[in-house]
């Protein structure tokens, strides 16, 4: 069933799971994929890492414990199976990953997910979706960029309507290692509007909410954003952005809140 925050666990630090999302979640220990930039719709813009919103809208709240003000609140959600508290409906399939990570895509071009034991609220009989982004590079164009690659899943939307979106963020420490140098990468929550439904078309804007790059802990990240008034569909992105010369990166994400959203 689903919990509301005030049962979240304290401490939520989980060590040394990295490896098992690596090595045991996904079996992509000695992977490494060699790969071109993506299209505009795989992208996260640099303003990922400098924790900046998108083009069509605004994180609502610091991931990482900011001062800014939050402009409305958003409810605090936790999923762990079909059973949903009050005012945390959301318009994601399996958005708490209880069982596996069935209604969610990897990017192509460098990006793998799979399910891993690891749950915000440390729940025993739940889990989370660990993304990797294997967009590898060691030649010189490659120096000083970077390669942005997610878990993404498809909604419709109404025109016009501003939508609330909510997620937990872990990332395992000790992801460093690259090539002639030691990266950090980042994990956001980001959105891609789309004029055709099932997320076809053109891409008509886009929102990324402030980047996550402590780890070793569960980190909440949220923001609101409108639809365009031609927009059909939304594609919600589990996102990272990773240097092409660090090796790997995977971050793991839970709880994902996607809902209607207007201000009290």
């Amino acid at each position: 069933m689903l919990q509301s925050l005030s049962s979240y666990r304290g401490d939520h630090a989980r060590t040394g799971l990295w490896r098992n999302a690596l090595c045991t979640g996904l079996g992509l220990c000695t992977l490494l994929v060699s790969a071109c930039g993506v299209d505009e719709r795989t992208l996260l813009t640099s303003d990922a890492a400098s924790g900046a919103g998108g083009a069509s809208g605004s994180p609502s709240v610091p991931a990482e414990g900011g001062d800014d003000e939050r402009p409305a609140p958003l409810p605090r959600c936790v999923y762990l199976g079909a059973s949903v508290e009050a005012g945390c409906e959301t318009m994601i399939s399996n958005p708490g990953f209880a069982k596996n990570v069935a209604g969610w895509s990897a990017e192509p071009v460098g990006m793998s997910e799979g399910w891993q034991n690891a749950d915000a609220t440390d729940d025993p009989e739940s889990g989370s979706l660990a993304i990797m982004n294997l967009n590898y590079k060691t030649d010189q164009e490659a120096l000083g960029g970077s390669n942005g690659g997610a878990a993404r899943q498809c909604v419709p939307v109404t025109p016009g309507t501003t939508y609330g979106l909510a997620a937990d963020v872990f990332i395992p420490s000790g992801q460093g290692m690259g090539f002639e140098g030691d990266y950090t990468s980042v994990a956001t929550l980001s959105v891609f509007y789309y004029e055709g439904a099932e997320c076809s078309g053109r891409s008509l804007s886009n929102f990324t909410s402030k980047a996550v790059s402590k780890t070793d802990e569960w980190v909440h990240i949220e923001g609101s954003t409108p639809a365009p008034k031609e927009s059909q569909a939304m594609a919600v992105r589990l996102a990272t952005l990773k240097p092409f010369r660090q090796i790997m990166f995977v971050a793991y994400f839970d709880n994902v809140f996607v809902r209607e959203y207007s201000a009290p």
